[in-house]
Protein backbone atom coordinates (compact mmCIF):
# COMPACT_ATOMS: atom_id res chain seq x y z
CA UNK A 1 0.00 0.00 0.00
CA UNK A 2 1.27 3.71 -1.10
CA UNK A 3 2.38 5.48 2.06
CA UNK A 4 0.86 9.17 2.27
CA UNK A 5 2.25 12.25 3.65
CA UNK A 6 5.11 10.79 5.75
CA UNK A 7 8.10 10.96 3.33
CA UNK A 8 8.53 7.40 3.03
CA UNK A 9 7.45 6.90 -0.90
CA UNK A 10 10.39 9.52 -1.17
CA UNK A 11 13.23 8.85 0.76
CA UNK A 12 16.06 10.15 -1.46
CA UNK A 13 16.58 13.82 -0.21
CA UNK A 14 18.88 16.40 -1.74
CA UNK A 15 21.43 17.83 0.82
CA UNK A 16 21.30 21.17 -0.76
CA UNK A 17 17.55 21.95 -1.06
CA UNK A 18 15.91 19.29 0.56
CA UNK A 19 13.63 18.29 -2.32
CA UNK A 20 12.73 14.38 -1.99
CA UNK A 21 13.17 12.07 -4.55
CA UNK A 22 11.40 8.57 -5.03
CA UNK A 23 14.56 6.87 -6.10
CA UNK A 24 18.40 7.41 -6.43
CA UNK A 25 18.46 8.06 -9.99
CA UNK A 26 15.65 10.73 -10.24
CA UNK A 27 18.13 12.25 -6.84
CA UNK A 28 21.39 12.30 -8.99
CA UNK A 29 19.59 13.96 -11.99
CA UNK A 30 17.91 16.20 -9.39
CA UNK A 31 21.94 17.11 -8.01
CA UNK A 32 22.83 18.70 -11.70
CA UNK A 33 20.58 21.37 -11.61
CA UNK A 34 22.85 22.69 -8.34
CA UNK A 35 26.21 21.55 -9.77
CA UNK A 36 25.51 22.86 -13.26
CA UNK A 37 26.56 18.77 -14.55
CA UNK A 38 25.72 18.18 -18.50
CA UNK A 39 26.81 14.62 -19.06
CA UNK A 40 24.33 14.30 -22.17
CA UNK A 41 25.77 15.97 -25.32
CA UNK A 42 23.81 16.58 -28.40
CA UNK A 43 25.07 14.12 -30.86
CA UNK A 44 25.05 16.36 -33.40
CA UNK A 45 26.42 19.66 -32.24
CA UNK A 46 27.81 18.53 -29.21
CA UNK A 47 26.05 20.83 -26.94
CA UNK A 48 25.47 19.58 -23.26
CA UNK A 49 22.68 18.49 -21.47
CA UNK A 50 21.70 17.27 -17.90
CA UNK A 51 18.53 15.24 -18.89
CA UNK A 52 18.24 12.91 -21.76
CA UNK A 53 14.88 13.62 -22.31
CA UNK A 54 16.05 17.00 -22.60
CA UNK A 55 18.52 16.39 -25.26
CA UNK A 56 16.28 14.38 -27.44
CA UNK A 57 14.23 17.81 -27.49
CA UNK A 58 17.32 19.68 -28.46
CA UNK A 59 18.24 17.39 -31.17
CA UNK A 60 15.02 17.93 -33.08
CA UNK A 61 15.88 21.27 -33.62
CA UNK A 62 18.71 20.19 -36.44
CA UNK A 63 15.63 18.31 -37.98
CA UNK A 64 12.44 19.85 -38.08
CA UNK A 65 10.77 22.47 -39.88
CA UNK A 66 9.17 25.67 -38.33
CA UNK A 67 5.46 24.91 -38.65
CA UNK A 68 3.98 27.28 -36.00
CA UNK A 69 3.93 30.97 -37.80
CA UNK A 70 2.72 33.77 -35.56
CA UNK A 71 -0.47 35.47 -37.65
CA UNK A 72 0.56 38.97 -36.29
CA UNK A 73 3.93 39.07 -37.45
CA UNK A 74 5.10 36.19 -39.17
CA UNK A 75 7.38 34.45 -36.65
CA UNK A 76 8.28 30.94 -37.02
CA UNK A 77 8.41 28.36 -33.88
CA UNK A 78 9.41 25.06 -34.34
CA UNK A 79 6.94 24.01 -31.35
CA UNK A 80 3.39 25.70 -30.47
CA UNK A 81 4.20 26.30 -27.02
CA UNK A 82 7.00 28.79 -28.16
CA UNK A 83 4.81 30.32 -30.47
CA UNK A 84 2.20 30.98 -27.25
CA UNK A 85 5.14 32.31 -25.50
CA UNK A 86 6.09 34.73 -27.96
CA UNK A 87 2.42 35.90 -28.53
CA UNK A 88 2.17 37.02 -24.99
CA UNK A 89 5.45 38.29 -24.73
CA UNK A 90 5.38 40.15 -28.12
CA UNK A 91 1.72 41.03 -29.00
CA UNK A 92 -0.01 41.43 -25.43
CA UNK A 93 -0.11 43.66 -22.30
CA UNK A 94 -2.03 41.62 -20.14
CA UNK A 95 0.26 41.07 -16.99
CA UNK A 96 -2.03 37.91 -15.56
CA UNK A 97 0.29 36.89 -12.61
CA UNK A 98 1.26 39.06 -9.33
CA UNK A 99 3.61 39.41 -7.00
CA UNK A 100 2.31 38.27 -3.78
CA UNK A 101 5.08 40.01 -2.22
CA UNK A 102 5.97 44.01 -3.91
CA UNK A 103 2.45 43.68 -6.48
CA UNK A 104 4.19 43.28 -9.48
CA UNK A 105 2.74 42.09 -12.25
CA UNK A 106 4.42 39.53 -15.19
CA UNK A 107 3.07 37.79 -18.13
CA UNK A 108 4.37 34.53 -17.37
CA UNK A 109 3.96 32.74 -14.60
CA UNK A 110 7.79 31.56 -15.64
CA UNK A 111 9.31 35.09 -14.51
CA UNK A 112 7.52 35.49 -11.56
CA UNK A 113 8.44 32.38 -10.16
CA UNK A 114 12.16 34.04 -11.21
CA UNK A 115 11.62 37.05 -9.53
CA UNK A 116 10.44 35.49 -6.00
CA UNK A 117 13.74 33.84 -6.31
CA UNK A 118 15.85 36.73 -7.19
CA UNK A 119 14.42 39.72 -5.13
CA UNK A 120 12.39 38.15 -2.03
CA UNK A 121 13.86 34.55 -1.46
CA UNK A 122 17.17 34.11 0.61
CA UNK A 123 17.56 30.66 -0.46
CA UNK A 124 21.33 29.94 -2.40
CA UNK A 125 20.67 26.84 -3.82
CA UNK A 126 23.36 26.48 -6.88
CA UNK A 127 26.47 26.08 -5.76
CA UNK A 128 29.79 26.29 -7.76
CA UNK A 129 32.18 23.22 -7.85
CA UNK A 130 35.25 25.51 -8.94
CA UNK A 131 34.88 28.22 -5.84
CA UNK A 132 32.72 29.50 -3.20
CA UNK A 133 30.13 31.02 -5.20
CA UNK A 134 26.43 30.53 -4.91
CA UNK A 135 23.67 31.68 -6.32
CA UNK A 136 19.82 32.12 -6.14
CA UNK A 137 18.84 31.15 -9.82
CA UNK A 138 20.71 28.20 -11.93
CA UNK A 139 21.25 31.47 -14.51
CA UNK A 140 23.01 32.90 -12.18
CA UNK A 141 25.75 30.06 -12.55
CA UNK A 142 25.73 28.92 -15.66
CA UNK A 143 26.91 32.61 -16.58
CA UNK A 144 29.54 32.38 -13.42
CA UNK A 145 31.17 29.33 -15.08
CA UNK A 146 30.88 30.48 -18.88
CA UNK A 147 32.77 33.77 -17.57
CA UNK A 148 34.85 33.30 -14.66
CA UNK A 149 35.96 29.49 -15.24
CA UNK A 150 35.80 28.76 -18.79
CA UNK A 151 36.47 32.51 -20.06
CA UNK A 152 34.59 32.05 -23.26
CA UNK A 153 33.31 34.39 -24.91
CA UNK A 154 30.64 33.02 -27.62
CA UNK A 155 29.17 36.71 -27.95
CA UNK A 156 31.26 37.99 -31.26
CA UNK A 157 30.79 41.53 -32.93
CA UNK A 158 29.94 41.32 -36.82
CA UNK A 159 32.13 44.31 -37.43
CA UNK A 160 35.01 44.00 -36.11
CA UNK A 161 35.29 40.86 -34.56
CA UNK A 162 35.60 41.48 -30.71
CA UNK A 163 34.27 38.74 -28.40
CA UNK A 164 32.33 38.97 -25.34
CA UNK A 165 31.41 36.58 -22.54
CA UNK A 166 27.61 38.52 -22.32
CA UNK A 167 24.89 39.54 -24.95
CA UNK A 168 24.71 42.50 -22.88
CA UNK A 169 28.26 43.65 -23.36
CA UNK A 170 28.13 43.25 -27.03
CA UNK A 171 24.87 45.60 -27.18
CA UNK A 172 26.74 48.11 -25.60
CA UNK A 173 29.66 47.63 -27.82
CA UNK A 174 27.60 47.59 -30.59
CA UNK A 175 26.78 51.30 -29.87
CA UNK A 176 30.31 52.06 -31.38
CA UNK A 177 29.95 51.12 -34.61
CA UNK A 178 26.41 52.30 -34.88
CA UNK A 179 26.39 56.06 -33.50
CA UNK A 180 23.33 54.97 -30.99
CA UNK A 181 23.11 57.22 -28.52
CA UNK A 182 19.52 55.46 -26.64
CA UNK A 183 20.14 57.42 -22.93
CA UNK A 184 19.11 60.47 -22.39
CA UNK A 185 19.72 63.41 -19.96
CA UNK A 186 15.98 64.37 -18.78
CA UNK A 187 17.43 67.86 -17.27
CA UNK A 188 19.18 69.23 -20.77
CA UNK A 189 18.37 66.68 -23.13
CA UNK A 190 21.76 65.38 -23.57
CA UNK A 191 22.21 61.35 -25.15
CA UNK A 192 24.92 59.13 -24.32
CA UNK A 193 25.80 55.53 -25.22
CA UNK A 194 25.89 53.73 -22.12
CA UNK A 195 23.20 54.34 -19.06
CA UNK A 196 26.44 54.82 -17.06
CA UNK A 197 28.05 57.85 -18.46
CA UNK A 198 24.46 59.64 -18.50
CA UNK A 199 24.78 58.87 -14.37
CA UNK A 200 28.14 60.45 -14.05
CA UNK A 201 26.62 63.43 -16.43
CA UNK A 202 23.89 64.09 -14.35
CA UNK A 203 26.33 65.46 -11.51
CA UNK A 204 26.72 68.50 -13.35
CA UNK A 205 23.03 69.00 -12.59
CA UNK A 206 22.97 68.31 -8.93
CA UNK A 207 22.25 71.94 -8.04
CA UNK A 208 19.42 71.69 -11.17
CA UNK A 209 18.44 68.46 -9.71
CA UNK A 210 18.22 69.63 -5.91
CA UNK A 211 15.49 72.11 -6.39
CA UNK A 212 12.91 70.10 -8.64
CA UNK A 213 12.18 66.19 -8.64
CA UNK A 214 13.98 63.73 -8.71
CA UNK A 215 15.39 62.68 -11.67
CA UNK A 216 15.85 59.06 -13.22
CA UNK A 217 18.01 57.98 -16.74
CA UNK A 218 15.26 58.00 -19.38
CA UNK A 219 16.05 55.49 -22.43
CA UNK A 220 15.25 57.33 -25.62
CA UNK A 221 12.74 55.86 -27.81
Amino acid sequence: MRKHDTGEDKPFVCSVCGRRCACAANLTEHMRSHTGERPYPCRICGKAFAQTSTRYTHEKVHFDLSPHVCSQCGASFKWANLLRRHVILKHTDERPFTCAECGKPFKLRANLRIHVRQVHSEEYAYFCPDCPAQFKLHSGLKKHKRVVHDHARPYRCSVCDRQFSQSANLRTHMRTHTGERPFQCPVCGLTFSHSGTVKSHMRCHMDTVSLTSPVSTVLVE
